[in-house]
């Protein structure tokens, strides 16, 4: 841990990602409650979360590859600058027409997404880069106590600012934290790790990380797992429960801000006070039983909304189970993803991580919208307890699956040599390939 503090490029990405986070948190949550107040249709909020799968779709490939052929440090500050570029925009049509239409914000979320998606590809292989192998789940640790931290401040000071100087405000701060992150990047040195594969074409390059992925079976079957769960979970917390707190419950931007800072301070605990044990956790022996404690937060969340709406419980009882709930499901998400990141960290070789993990990204979330879109269908036409079972119910399913998955022997060790076969083919491949164009 100490070798980390004092690894500079590994702090000025830390800092860096906090801002550059914030940024996009702060006009997500914004551009939601706009959206929302504006409407008041779940269906509509919904589709302005989901809308992000088309980029995500088109510029995917673009991103993973680019972040292994390209100079990752000037890739990011290109994209920080871009971002800024558009918040300012959307800031000055605000100011000069009073109002965004939701069309507009529809291309601003568009946008965004764009620049959010090509700026993932570097920054996904960045970590790896920066740091020695041992010093993964540490690293990775810090990592998503970065995101809880965002996730304490950005609700917050995008509720605060949303309530105080409404959507201009937060298009405002979104476009300086991006500056700072943006300054932060600058003073950052990266090694330059170009493999003989990114050579070819960009499409050959892209289909080398797919291959990567379809080499072992528990990496390809980890990966076909996380779209069923992230369709699933996912829409609990982006919508059903925005939905609730705000429009059933009446909870002001402010004080909805400040409730979802709180229950993010809350979660920030997991992964400072188990730091030092993750070093020593493995994904595939946790994955079986932490489904199944997050599938008993759901139940809990399901269960407090249901009973509020039936007049069994009051609403602080049914905050108290609904919020418990939640903490449990994000403490048991952090676990997942650092313990994820790790692995996939320590087996896939630096020169082929920023197309890979941006192909494995793209796989777990191009799910979310479509999840979203189904839930916020069914918040215009039934009561929110409803989608919450739903959640439930397939929870359930992807914690048998989990089983499964995970079953016969898995190790760390069998996964980085049957990956490092594979590197060995590609690289050979690629060497003859140019043999013969040169012939």
């Amino acid at each position: 841990m100490k070798s980390l503090l004092k690894n500079r490029n590994f702090i000025l990405y830390w800092c860096a990602t906090t801002f550059s986070m914030s940024a996009s948190n702060i006009v997500q949550f914004v551009l939601a409650l706009y959206v929302l107040d504006c409407t008041g249709s779940g269906a509509i909020f919904a589709g302005m979360l989901s809308i992000v799968v088309v980029p995500r779709l088109l510029f995917t490939p673009i991103a993973g590859v680019g972040g292994d052929r390209w100079d990752k440090r000037r890739m990011m500050m290109i994209l920080l600058l871009c971002a800024t570029l558009v918040l300012g925009m959307f800031a000055g049509m605000y100011k000069a027409f009073n109002d965004l239409s939701v069309l507009s914000v529809f291309i601003l979320v568009i946008l965004l997404e764009v620049v959010e998606t090509l700026y993932n590809g570097p920054g996904n292989a960045v970590i790896p880069a920066v740091v020695d192998s041992e010093e993964l789940t540490p690293a990775n640790s810090l990592a998503f106590v970065n995101d809880a931290i965002v996730g304490i401040f950005a609700p917050l000071i995008g509720g605060l600012v949303y309530g105080f100087a409404g959507i201009f405000g937060g298009l405002c701060a979104a476009a300086i934290a991006n500056v700072v992150a943006l300054g932060l990047i600058s003073g950052m040195r990266l090694p330059k790790t170009v493999s003989q594969q990114s050579r070819g074409s960009m499409v050959g390059d892209f289909n080398s990380g797919l291959k990567l992925i379809r080499a072992q079976n528990f990496l390809r079957r980890f990966v076909m797992f996380n779209p069923l769960i992230n369709f699933f979970v996912t829409p609990v917390f982006t919508v059903s429960l925005v939905y609730v707190l705000r429009q059933k419950m009446g909870f002001s931007a402010e004080f909805y801000g400040i409730t979802v800072s709180v229950i993010s301070l809350i979660s920030l605990s997991v992964p400072v006070l188990l730091m030092g044990k993750f070093r020593h956790l493995e994904l595939l022996r946790v994955m079986p039983g932490g489904m199944v404690t997050l599938l008993v937060g759901l139940i809990a969340i399901f269960a407090g909304e249901c009973f509020r709406e039936m007049g069994l419980l009051s609403a602080p009882f049914s905050l108290a189970l609904i919020f418990g709930g939640t903490i449990v499901a994000l403490a048991i998400s952090i676990l997942f993803n650092v313990l994820g990141n790790s692995l996939i960290g320590s087996i896939i070789p630096i020169e082929y991580m920023a197309r890979t993990r941006s192909t494995m990204m793209l796989i777990a979330t191009v799910s979310v919208p479509l999840g979203q879109m189904v839930f916020g269908f069914f918040l215009d036409r039934v009561m929110p307890f409803w989608t919450m079972l739903f959640a439930v119910l397939g929870t359930a399913l992807c914690a048998g699956l989990s089983r499964l998955i995970c079953r016969g022997d898995v190790s760390t060790d069998g996964l980085k040599s049957s990956i490092s076969d594979v590197v060995q083919e590609l690289e050979s491949d690629s060497v003859a390939a140019a043999k013969i164009v040169r012939e």
